[in-house]
């Protein structure tokens, strides 16, 4: 069954919310039918897959289990907010995945239809797409006002991994970092959420860092990794 909105919906710690996603999609992948409407992105599965799944592989990065976080369904303006030990908020969270729309219905199409999606050759063609579309996503993201948010942009790492070596992978995430950071964002934070390494680097924003120190600490090994 679809998770419901209540009950994606909780505060959970985010070893806890990775642990419900994972519960998710085991489930999801044991029902055809579940998983029919989850590759076409009917009804709640949109939000899930663009939103909520990708907020809870990559939330660990940013904070630890000391906090919780309660991802918000809607157009707010965020997709969720985080708590700390005493239950106040702390940050709210906005993530965009740079997609081509366009190709994925397609190849979900195929996937219901013919039970395979394309095969995808990843090239220097390929690459330099992957990046123009996060670019020009970032661009728009820069124009709104997220200064009460953390901006987090997750690369779609499906796209980034196909024929891909460790050595490739890292210059292609740096090649991002550069790009992303010669972008001015109304945003408190920015960070970088890569897939394909499982990596989130901090990017810039109007506040350095966050006022715990355990998160500054956590905030400063993310510039550091991205260098």
């Amino acid at each position: 069954m679809t998770p419901t909105p209540e009950q994606i919906q909780v505060r959970r710690t985010p070893s806890e919310l990775r642990a419900f996603a994972q519960e998710c999609i085991a489930k999801g992948n044991a029902n055809p039918e579940e998983l029919r409407k989850a590759y076409l992105r009917k009804g709640l599965y949109k939000e899930i897959r663009d939103e909520f799944l990708p907020m809870a592989r990559c939330v660990h990065h940013l904070y630890s289990d000391a906090h919780t976080v309660q991802p918000v369904l809607g157009n707010q303006g965020f997709d969720a907010e985080v708590f700390d030990q005493r239950g106040e908020r702390v940050d709210r969270l906005e993530l965009t995945v740079p997609r081509d729309g366009a190709l994925e219905a397609a190849e979900a199409q195929k996937l219901v239809a013919e039970g395979m999606g394309f095969v995808r050759v990843t090239d220097d063609d390929a690459l330099d797409s992957l990046v123009a579309r996060l670019i020009e996503t970032c661009k728009k993201k820069a124009i709104k006002d997220y200064s009460d948010a953390t901006l987090i942009v997750a690369m779609n790492w499906l796209e980034a991994t196909l024929n891909v070596d460790d050595e490739d992978k890292e210059a292609f995430h740096k090649n991002v970092v550069a790009h992303m950071s010669a972008i001015t964002f109304k945003a408190k934070r920015v960070f970088l959420y890569d897939g394909a390494l499982d990596r989130m680097s901090a990017i810039g924003g109007q506040q350095g860092a966050p006022a715990d120190a355990a998160e500054r600490r956590r905030c400063a090994s993310l510039r550091s990794e991205a260098r």
